[in-house]
């Protein structure tokens, strides 16, 4: 985002902070990032000093929690600087941010109930440490910190709606995908046999789901069982590995992939599988199919019908149903032809509806709205 804004020839101060600094050497005590995470003096003072440095027109924040806190809510509006939350995930609503409790949606969030993401440690496996996120969101929304937010901005209709249904009002919410930059010539492979799943090889993501439908293909198809290419890391990995061993050669695990090897693999596969249960709320690895004419294989669930119209770019399966994903691998299997066309679609849509351009014009659009929006309210 930062590029495209540049390059439309916006200023842009950066202020990055990392979770993954506080579990270094030299790291705040737990204790202390707590309280850290509802207010921290010290990311402040940088937000403080940038704005002031630049002049900003807007403040455009992405996951504030653990390291950001929620005191950037409150400093934007002392400082009346217009904010607006780009929206990745459920966060306000969801301790974890992804409303994935157990082994389902938890839905309550969006009502800001957090029981059944404490009594699972949602987030990061600790019950104490979700608990406290989620008396911080409790203690961060009754001081209405998020209603002083003045622009929220969705990557998908879908996750617009869950916000919308959470309370955010809907004249202050917005939709905008990720930018993403195509590539000027896809790779040209002319044998394209196999399916990819590229991702986190967990439960949310529908991996189970995914070695559920080739053990009903190895069932239903034998020796003719068309090959599974497995990327990726996680809590699954292990049972990636022992269903890959006990596959008969359908099923291979790749480790992690990325840059030309990815791009290299994608391209050579007859479809990618997107197999989310949780609500997936726009993953970009679409688009990386798209851009390499590649169709998709994906759960109707979350923002992924968005973008893989079923039947133009790809198929859309019931979230967690094996068999019926199962029949659709098996379909594209046997008609390469119409994998070949889907794959088309998706690229002449991907380049109908991305790009730095298409992103920008958009997004400053948006950016105009909640800035005169916020200066009315202030008036």
């Amino acid at each position: 985002m930062t590029e495209a804004m540049r390059t439309s020839g916006a200023q842009v101060r950066e202020c990055f902070f990392s979770s993954e600094d506080w579990e270094k050497p030299g790291a705040p005590p737990r204790w202390k990032q707590a309280a850290l995470a509802f207010h921290n003096p010290s990311a402040l003072k940088q937000v403080r000093a940038a704005h002031q440095e630049l002049g900003s027109d807007l403040w455009l924040a992405h996951n504030l929690l653990p390291v950001l806190s929620t005191g950037v809510l409150r400093t934007a509006s002392q400082l009346n600087a217009p904010l607006a939350l780009y929206l990745h995930n459920y966060r306000p609503y969801s301790v974890s941010g992804s409303l994935w409790a157990g082994n389902s949606v938890a839905r309550g969030g969006l009502q800001k109930n957090f029981l059944r993401e404490i009594m699972t440690g949602a987030w990061q496996g600790s019950v104490a440490r979700t608990a406290w996120m989620a008396a911080l969101l409790h203690l961060a929304h009754a001081l209405g910190w998020y209603r002083r937010v003045n622009g929220w901005i969705a990557v998908s209709e879908f996750v617009r709606e869950r916000f919308v249904e959470a309370g955010v009002p809907r004249e202050k919410t917005h939709v905008l995908a990720y930018p993403f930059m195509p590539t000027e010539q896809p790779r040209v492979i002319s044998t394209k046999a196999h399916f990819v799943f590229l991702g986190r090889l967990t439960v949310p993501k529908g991996v189970r789901v995914l070695l559920k439908s080739w053990d009903i293909l190895r069932e239903q198809m034998g020796t003719a069982t068309p090959k599974l290419i497995v990327a990726g890391e996680g809590e699954l990995q292990n049972e990636v590995i022992e269903a890959a061993a006990a596959s008969q050669g359908s099923i291979e695990y790749v480790g992690n992939v990325t840059g030309e090897a990815k791009e290299a693999l994608i391209a050579g596969s007859r479809a990618l599988v997107v197999p989310s249960i949780w609500w997936d709320p726009y993953p970009t690895v679409v688009y990386e199919a798209f851009d390499q004419r590649c169709p998709v294989l994906a759960a109707r669930s979350g923002g992924l019908p968005e973008s893989v119209s079923h039947g133009e770019r790809g198929l859309l399966h019931t979230a967690g149903d094996a068999a019926e994903l199962a029949d659709q691998v098996g379909m594209l299997h046997g008609d390469p032809a119409t994998a070949e066309a889907m794959g088309r679609s998706g690229r002449e849509w991907l380049l109908r509806n991305s790009g730095v351009q298409f992103w920008w014009e958009r997004f400053s659009q948006i950016a105009t709205e909640i800035c005169s929006a916020q200066r009315t309210s202030v008036h």
